[in-house]
């Protein structure tokens, strides 16, 4: 089972959702929030390859 990071979702100050539900990261949010939301996607994308999610 494939653990997703979710560290990125901590502090709402750095994202929001927008009019279609989709997260939008604040151009301010520091670079781990930023990385972390690219490493999430990335996690994401593969895990119904994989069969995990």
């Amino acid at each position: 089972m494939t653990k997703l990071d979710f560290s990125w979702s901590k502090d709402k100050r750095y994202w929001h959702y927008d009019d279609n539900l989709n997260v939008v990261i604040h151009d301010d949010a520091p670079k781990e929030v930023k990385e972390s939301y690219k490493r999430y996607l990335k996690q994401a994308e593969a895990a119904p390859k994989r069969g995990t999610l």
